[in-house]
């Protein structure tokens, strides 16, 4: 492998500040939202049709991402609606905000069978991530006990809502 090949080459000098959107193609904006880790954000999109926007992942739950989302909606979005919410796949910070987007854009969330099923599991996982047996599971597992306590604090903000997830008007 050449050196050349190995090397990135980033497109944008500056990224999208909180609450703020970049043009990276037509019709398509980039924008980031917060993760509390040393994983500092998630990029996350937006895409325009004739009559409104399309979410492309939501971010984790919590108040400053919902604060942003309600930036975005007002400010960003060139007084057209939302019409559709995607969410990629289940991981927490992709899908953390989408029953709070479901239901203050009023609009149905898609995402494949699959991947909704694993983000309600996984949000059952994390709300037993403090009893003992779980963690007597995480320990035999080689997850160190530091990590462990990380886990249980960022559980609150880092996990899919499933009990406040929509439920996939149509699945992809």
């Amino acid at each position: 492998m050449s050196d050349q090949s190995a090397s990135l080459e980033y497109p944008y000098q500056t990224a999208p500040a909180p609450g703020t959107s970049l043009e990276v193609a037509p019709g398509v904006r980039w924008l980031r939202m917060p993760l509390p880790m040393s994983l500092d954000h998630i990029n996350l999109y937006l895409i325009e049709d004739t009559d409104g926007w399309y979410i492309i992942d939501t971010g984790i739950r919590g108040q400053e991402t919902q604060n942003l989302w309600l930036d975005i909606i007002s400010n960003e979005l060139s007084g057209k609606p939302v019409k559709r919410i995607i969410c990629t796949h289940m991981h927490p910070d992709h899908t953390g905000q989408a029953g709070f987007l479901f239901n203050h854009c009023e609009v149905p969330l898609m995402m494949s069978h699959g991947e909704y099923y694993q983000a309600r599991s996984m949000g059952n996982m994390m709300r037993d991530v403090g009893n003992w047996q779980m963690s007597a599971y995480y320990r035999l597992a080689g997850i160190e006990p530091a990590f462990l306590e990380q886990m249980r604090d960022m559980r609150s903000s880092f996990t899919p809502a499933a009990d406040d997830q929509p439920f996939p008007g149509s699945y992809m």
